[in-house]
């Protein structure tokens, strides 16, 4: 198979990771020690807790996952600022693509080379912060994962025409001053009727794209399969380029939510779509564990398949009292990762009211 990603994705169809929040939020942390007094920011825990980040890194490549995405979807710098973490901004995005870049160079194979991709959110800001220091903060975030090793960028759960533009010129003037010219990859969440997050129709984004695509464009998030499929054909009546899609577990039901799609289930629904849509990259977004991702990569008999342990029964408990007795539960590295029994704790997702995603790096 071919080192390089691009390539990899011409000639296979390659399978992404998984939630990264329904990972964590199985292995437990101390809610007043580990989020540093910023509870539900996941990506401090790359500072606090770099050897969990990495072991949920580590359960997706050995369920035998090709590509990783960092634990950096809220990351840029005036994301952080917004929770007061804006001057560990750099710190937080290396650390995020140092823990994902040690998984996937631990698990590289003459057969499964394993991929890792920086992950840039669209996430919240200042109303008053002007576009010009939003564009500057994602241009560093960037830097900085591309500087950290990560073998492409991925703009993902993206939901308007406004931002969009932005981002991309952002990151590719941030691969410009890491002089590291890696793929870039572009995920849309959709509404359920085909809107993006501005009310506009879906297709009013490949305006974006006018004059310089990116190498790929996905859509995640959605948990309705049918709806996916009628997405997706919209998107290929525009787009002829490599495609792809990481939808949820179902859709969710509950607080904290539950994710119905069982990982045959979960496959089930999304292997028609694959050859139907010509897909290069598929994998899972909320809800999806590495179950999934193990029963992903074994019906796409890829390298490394591998069929994780039963993860069932990761929902949290409270998460405000670390005091309180709760369940321990393992969560579930790879091989290479020690394993380490943790308290349960319930991580407060920071934008779910307004996706029902937030992604894999965020807490789903």
């Amino acid at each position: 198979m071919p080192r390089h990603l691009l390539d990899a994705l011409d000639r296979s169809v390659l399978v992404l990771d998984g939630a990264m929040g329904t990972q964590l939020l199985a292995s437990g942390f101390d809610a007043k020690r580990d989020f540093l007094g910023h509870p539900g920011c996941c990506e401090v825990l790359n500072l606090t807790r770099p050897e969990q980040v990495q072991a949920v890194h580590e359960s997706y490549l050995d369920a035998g996952c090709d590509v990783l995405a960092t634990n950096s979807f809220l990351a840029a710098p005036h994301q952080l600022a917004a929770r007061g973490l804006g001057e560990r901004a750099a710190e937080i995005n290396r650390a995020a693509a140092r823990s994902a870049m040690t998984a996937v160079q631990a698990w590289r194979t003459a057969d499964a080379p394993r991929w890792a991709l920086g992950s840039l959110g669209p996430g919240p800001a200042d109303p008053a912060t002007a576009v010009a220091t939003v564009e500057e903060s994602w241009c560093a975030q960037a830097r900085w994962l591309a500087e950290g090793g990560v073998d492409g960028l991925l703009l993902e759960t993206f939901t308007d025409t406004e931002m969009l533009p932005i981002a991309l010129r952002a990151a590719r003037r941030g691969l410009e001053r890491a002089r590291r010219p890696l793929p870039l990859f572009v995920s849309l969440a959709v509404g359920p009727k085909g809107q993006l997050g501005d009310g506009e129709p879906l297709e009013a984004i490949f305006d974006a794209f006018a004059a310089n695509p990116p190498d790929l464009l996905s859509l995640n998030c959605l948990g309705d399969f049918a709806e996916l499929d009628r997405l997706l054909v919209r998107v290929r009546a525009r787009w002829t380029g490599r495609l792809g899609t990481y939808p949820s577990a179902g859709l969710p039901s509950g607080q904290p939510p539950e994710w119905p799609l069982s990982p045959q289930e979960f496959v089930a629904g999304l292997e028609p779509l694959i050859a139907k849509h010509r897909l290069c990259l598929v994998g899972g977004c909320c809800g999806t564990r590495p179950r999934h991702i193990a029963e992903l990569a074994a019906h796409l008999d890829r390298p490394g398949a591998g069929l994780a342990e039963d993860d069932d029964g990761a929902e949290g408990g409270d998460f405000d009292d670390p005091s309180d007795e709760e369940p321990t539960l393992e969560l579930e590295p790879g091989p290479r990762a020690e394993r380490e029994s943790t308290r349960e704790s319930a991580i407060p997702r920071p934008h779910d009211a307004a996706l029902q995603s937030g992604r894999k790096n965020v807490c789903e």
